[in-house]
């Protein structure tokens, strides 16, 4: 049994797991289950090799066979993003923050709390997520344009979203009862019984597609 001791900013934790029976991706799910931040972008260290691929992960194996305990190390990793703060110019290292309502308006972690007061920011951790990003161009422009009215009629605004809510229910319950009185005047037609006895049947399947509430209702009543 070769333990596998991991040093993650001020703490240890020991794997119960052989490291030399022990994958990339087994070792990558024990160290983010330790992570105090699940978004963290992290590198994970054996002296001064990074293991970043199995190829990398077999030489550290190999160079700690006789050892007992093989230590490695977890460190927070700072990654570029490759782009300017838009408050104080700098490059953007770790933690980007874009505003949801700008255009193209990116800040850095001790700059975006300010903004944050004004409009709703977006994490990006890493830069590969601006592709997740970019197709919501088309919603922030929708929320952009009901921001742009909310600010001049806020309560017309208010009050037209309630009352398209409003009618939507309205809706979905009227088709909803026409659902429940049509089943029930099949199943009159078909097994000659008792309305009110059809009726609790029919309200407690009335989520079944067609075909399997007249599969169930022959089981129950045929």
């Amino acid at each position: 049994m070769q333990y596998l001791k991991v040093q993650l900013q001020n703490q240890t934790f020991l794997s119960t797991k052989d490291f030399r029976n022990m994958t990339l991706e087994e070792l990558k799910q024990f160290i983010e289950s330790k992570l105090p931040n699940k978004e963290m972008n992290y590198k994970i260290m054996f002296q001064d090799v990074q293991i970043i691929d199995d190829h990398s992960l077999h030489l550290v194996k190999q160079a700690t066979d006789q050892q007992q305990v093989v230590k490695l190390n977890c460190i927070k990793e700072t990654i570029d993003q490759g782009v300017l703060c838009s408050v104080c110019m700098s490059n953007i290292l770790g933690d980007r923050y874009k505003c949801f309502i700008c255009k193209d308006k990116n800040l850095c972690q001790k700059c975006y709390r300010q903004h944050a007061n004004v409009h709703p920011l977006i994490l990006i951790t890493k830069p590969e997520l601006m592709q997740l990003v970019e197709p919501q161009k088309q919603n922030i422009g929708q929320a952009l344009s009901f921001l742009k009215c909310s600010l001049w009629k806020p309560v017309e605004k208010i009050q037209e979203i309630k009352q398209t809510y409003d009618n939507k229910k309205k809706q979905e319950q009227s088709d909803k009862q026409k659902k429940i009185n049509d089943r029930i005047l099949l199943m009159m037609e078909i097994f000659q019984g008792d309305h009110q006895q059809y009726a609790l049947f029919v309200d407690k399947t009335i989520e079944l597609d067609q075909q399997e509430f007249i599969e169930t209702a022959s089981e129950q009543f045929g």
